[in-house]
């Protein structure tokens, strides 16, 4: 399990969330796992790495009708761009989009500041493709 705070507010507290508002499953397998939906709360989102839409996750993994449910094919972008399982990027631009208080093209400025020595203008361009096709892509609510 990981946690991140996102918010307009200067962030102060630095403890672990046990109400999440999203839940991020980066790999499906993680349902089998882990206790994905612990502390979630009543309209609280789930965002899930699948190829599933929405319904047939919330059926499979008997998600409460009071959580939203997003799904991205994560995998199939970072494949179709990096020939590799990269899912953080996509899943970046699905959690921006939903949350909608952060700035994408902040965000596309970042990942062009911290990869661009690292990956060249083609690798910063595909992560920035891959942030865009998360944000386009995700299906639900």
């Amino acid at each position: 399990k990981a946690y991140s705070r996102i918010s307009k507010d200067k962030i102060s507290v630095h403890y672990q969330i046990t109400k999440p508002d999203i839940v991020v499953v980066m790999d499906e397998s993680l349902f089998n796992a882990e206790n994905v939906l612990e502390g979630i709360k009543e309209n609280s989102c789930i965002i899930v790495n699948t190829s599933y839409d929405p319904g047939t996750v919330r059926k499979k993994y008997n998600i409460p009708d009071s959580v939203k449910v997003y799904t991205l094919n994560a995998t199939k972008i970072a494949i179709d761009l990096f020939g590799r399982n990269f899912v953080n990027i996509p899943l970046l631009g699905a959690i921006v989009k939903l949350v909608g208080i952060v700035d994408p093209e902040k965000v596309k400025d970042s990942i062009r500041k911290k990869f661009i020595k690292k990956l060249g203008e083609e690798g910063v361009n595909k992560n920035i493709l891959a942030f865009e096709k998360g944000m386009n892509e995700i299906i639900g609510g």
